[in-house]
């Protein structure tokens, strides 16, 4: 039988007033404060989901089973509690600092050697995080922040978190989906194909990323059509149009060819990060710290903006067939599933409101890896939450 190690209460921080640190699909996550065994107190953000007792198998307990898993590290979120209560449960996690799209204010680009800097250490996190047969599936900009505490000199290191689309690697290389896997765009290629999915789909999403903060936005990024569907095919028919080497145009050509490489993978296909962070060290050696941001390419997709309903409908996808070495199966992409939102996507400009709706069990493609616990045997359990005091007077 599991045993809890511990239990603990906590509460959240009105410091700064009704203060939210941000909302998903799922949840909202709170700044809060929890209590040391010694009695003194940290700061934590508290992630909160709507769900009923009647559920089994829950998204938050999912998350916190996959955290426990990868265990404690520097790439990913620290989980410091679980907690499950009437109508609620919760999540104690790190309380980190500003995420990557944060970074990015007003469409301005970071620094080459920023992005290396950074580039190196997520290469390192996903390594690990494979390593421990986890796909993230999620892997954007607002899914990765820089931790506030400093590890061997390294500060502002970036950390992976919202690992609620987490699943074993060897079970998604098996598995055909017939949602989008992940935020429709930052989703890999392979997804918007209803493909199975191979370690390149979190390398893909990797390089959207560090592609983003090279270039302030992407080519797609303002694509918004009537309904969701219709943006899912006009996102995906842009990506296949651009390929790794032309999106890193004026810059390290590593960035471009983490693209091209996440696309060209195979189910069961090993993934080697140590050649792209080999790739990377070196362009970082020799760029030094140089401020140069590159060519802003933005006047080559002003035309991918505010697509219309006729645009999103009629546009052939005959461009992303090339776009894989396998091909896509177009007319999945065309179908009346693909781009379906569904259990399987995470927050887009578009979503919002489901936290008006409780959620129901967790998808059975969310699987952990073979041997993994299925209890939470090593998590302090959260036996007190308080949401809902006064807050203090700012």
């Amino acid at each position: 039988m599991s045993r809890l190690v511990q239990t603990a209460n906590c509460k959240r921080d009105f410091r700064a007033g009704w203060k939210i640190l941000g909302v998903g699909v799922n949840s909202i996550v709170y700044p809060a404060i929890m209590d040391r065994s010694d009695g003194s107190v940290f700061e934590i953000a508290l992630k909160a989901s709507r769900v009923s007792l009647t559920i089994q198998e829950t998204a938050l307990k999912h998350e916190a089973l996959v955290l426990q898993h990868l265990g404690p590290s520097p790439h990913f979120v620290q989980l410091h509690g679980y907690g499950r209560f009437p109508h609620f449960e919760y999540l104690a996690l790190e309380k980190l600092g500003p995420t990557l799209d944060q970074l990015v204010k007003g469409k301005q680009p970071l620094p080459a050697y920023r992005v290396l800097d950074l580039a190196i250490q997520l290469i390192d996190g996903l390594a690990a995080m494979h390593s421990k047969d986890i796909l993230h599936g999620d892997i954007k900009p607002g899914n990765i922040a820089l931790s506030s505490t400093p590890l061997d000199h390294q500060e502002n290191r970036p950390v992976y978190l919202d690992f609620g689309l987490a699943r074993s690697l060897q079970t998604a290389e098996k598995q055909a989906s017939s949602h989008i896997v992940g935020t429709t765009h930052w989703a890999s290629l392979a997804s918007h194909c209803h493909m199975p999915l191979t370690a390149g789909h979190d390398l893909e999403g990797l390089a959207y990323t560090l592609l983003f903060l090279l270039h302030g936005s992407l080519p797609w990024s303002e694509i918004r059509c009537k309904t969701p569907h219709l943006t899912n095919l006009a996102v995906a028919r842009e990506k296949a149009q651009w390929t790794g080497s032309r999106l890193a145009q004026g810059h390290p050509a590593v960035f471009g060819t983490m693209l091209d490489h996440s696309r060209s993978m195979v189910a069961s296909q090993k993934l080697d990060l140590s050649k792209i962070r080999a790739e990377l060290e070196r362009e970082r050696l020799r760029l030094g710290k140089a401020s140069t941001t590159g060519p802003r390419l933005h006047s080559l997709w002003h035309h991918c903006r505010n697509r219309d309903a006729n645009y999103c409908r009629h546009e052939q996808m005959s461009s992303a067939r090339a776009a894989l070495q396998n091909g896509y199966d177009e007319p999945s992409m065309q179908s009346s599933g693909a781009g379906s939102n569904m259990l399987d996507n995470s927050l887009d400009d578009s979503d919002g409101g489901e936290w008006d709706h409780p959620q129901g069990e967790r998808s059975s493609r969310l699987t952990l890896p073979l041997g993994a616990e299925t209890a939470l045997s090593s998590v302090p359990y959260l036996t007190d939450i308080d949401l809902y005091g006064t807050p203090a007077c700012v």
